[in-house]
């Protein structure tokens, strides 16, 4: 038995990198895993290496970089568990050339802070009821490609950006727990 042995661990961005090494980690450990992917083909390997451990795993198909499509990841995650122990939105990325997503927000912005906030938004409820925790990685990568696209007014650099990137999801959770009263601030 797993030292995570009963325990619901959600890992967004779950095909490649830290993500794939962490869901497939918890999964050695006995948590049952839901590996979040874009692609079919790539979020097969996460739950081919989790199986392989005796691990149990389901895959969730979908983009967060969109309202819609994190609304739609949430809902597929509460048809098939009730309560999460650990959520960690590790989606990402950064784009050099300012690019908007159907919804008309900035990509890097959308998949890096808004997308992870709709999808704990809606798991609040499952998340509570587990006592569950939150986790959003962040990486210095963003002020090295660049990503100082105007995500405020004004040119502010790499530096900013990333900053604000970094620090949202979590900005963002402090301001529903105040809202919700759930929690300092």
């Amino acid at each position: 038995m797993g030292a995570l042995e009963g325990k619901i661990v959600v890992v967004t961005g779950a095909t490649s990198g830290l993500g794939q090494a962490a869901a497939i980690d918890f999964g050695k450990q006995g948590a049952h895993v839901l590996v979040v992917g874009r692609d079919a083909q790539r979020a097969e390997e996460t739950p081919n290496a989790i199986r392989s451990a005796n691990g149990k795993v389901d895959v969730i198909l979908g983009d967060v970089a969109t309202r819609a499509g994190a609304a739609q990841v949430a809902d597929e995650i509460l048809k098939r568990t009730d309560r999460i122990d650990v959520l960690i939105n590790n989606a990402g990325g950064q784009f050099r050339e300012r690019k908007l997503t159907i919804d008309g927000v900035e990509m890097t912005f959308a998949l890096n802070v808004l997308g992870a906030y709709i999808v704990e938004k809606q798991l609040h409820g499952a998340l509570a009821k587990a006592k569950g925790r939150v986790v959003n990685p962040a990486t210095a990568a963003l002020r090295a490609a660049g990503a100082e696209h105007d995500l405020v007014p004004g040119r502010h650099g790499g530096a900013l950006a990333a900053g604000l990137l970094a620090g949202g999801p979590l900005l963002l959770r402090r301001r529903r727990r105040c809202r919700l009263g759930t929690g300092r601030g």
